[in-house]
């Protein structure tokens, strides 16, 4: 039996303390391009969410949310923790549209999915090399 997942699931809401904390962490440790997106996080509101079940959301800044089909520009490099069951997971900022545009999450090994955002001092840089 296939079930149909929505790619994206509407919400409009205010970021939460973890998400806007997050973005500001990414964004301060991103390269010198994530600096010119900080000034937006106050102005960001949740767009959607990921239909997964994982902590990816979308933003629209000033309540203009960028395209689908525009092209994504990663702005943060990935950074990797450990999910609660273990498994290897990912967090980046996007822009899309010259405007801050979403907080993507993802497993790396495929392990769980990251059903929520990680705390800024679980995360590391680089991932584990395979043993």
């Amino acid at each position: 039996m296939l079930i149909d997942v929505p790619s994206s699931i509407p919400e409009d809401r205010a970021l939460t303390p973890d998400e806007r904390d997050l973005l500001r962490w990414l964004l301060a440790h991103s390269d010198a391009q994530g600096s010119r997106f900080t000034a937006q996080i106050d102005r960001a509101r949740v767009s959607s969410r990921c239909g997964c079940g994982c902590a990816s959301v979308e933003f629209g800044i000033d309540g203009r949310v960028p395209e689908r089909s525009a092209g994504l520009v990663q702005i943060s490099p990935d950074y990797y923790w450990n999910g609660p069951g273990g498994g290897l997971c990912a967090v980046f900022v996007y822009a899309q549209e010259d405007q801050l545009a979403g907080l993507e999450t993802w497993s790396v090994d495929g392990m769980e999915t990251p059903s929520c955002l990680p705390r800024i001092e679980e995360l590391r840089g680089s991932a584990p090399s395979p043993a």
